[in-house]
């Protein structure tokens, strides 16, 4: 999965390249070794959260990392340790702009991955799993303080 993954940004960064706009993806995994504990305003918005009652029941810890920079803020990815409650390989994946001292979840999904880039002018971010075989991506965009379902972005940043 990990090299399909890398395989696909590889090829849309040189296929966003030749359309005439630039994408540098700044991505990380479910099961990145640099992911490590996370900051108490980080821990205590994805805790509120519904998604994490079956987690917070597992008693499982939640790592992860900053991976891009949005706006004036930080994303945050994070995720369970040690695949607590996982199944085949995906994950929960929490996004969290912190900004200003304040912690913000945007984005409550689960996949294996996790890209953010800024394409367009727009702050976009694509999850990542495989099932039957098969890749799958779920592609975001920021919108309204939180990142919500988007299309595939064209040649000229048409979102067509």
């Amino acid at each position: 999965m990990r090299l399909s993954i890398r395989i696909f940004f590889a090829s849309y960064v040189a296929c966003s390249a030749v359309m005439g706009f630039s994408v540098h993806a700044d991505t990380s995994a479910i099961e990145d070794t640099s992911l490590g504990d996370v900051s108490l305003e980080v821990y205590n918005s994805i805790i509120k959260d519904s998604s994490f009652s079956r987690f917070k029941e597992m008693d499982c810890k939640v790592i992860g990392r900053s991976i891009s920079k949005v706006g004036s803020g930080v994303l945050v990815f994070a995720t369970t340790e040690s695949a607590c409650g996982w199944g085949a390989s995906i994950g929960p994946i929490w996004l969290i702009l912190t900004e200003d001292g304040k912690s913000k979840l945007v984005l409550s999904s689960g996949g294996y991955g996790v890209s953010a880039a800024k394409i367009c002018n727009a702050d976009r971010v694509v999850i990542s799993s495989s099932l039957g075989g098969r890749a799958v991506f779920k592609r975001f965009l920021y919108h309204g303080g939180k990142y919500v379902p988007a299309p595939y972005v064209k040649a000229g940043c048409d979102p067509r």
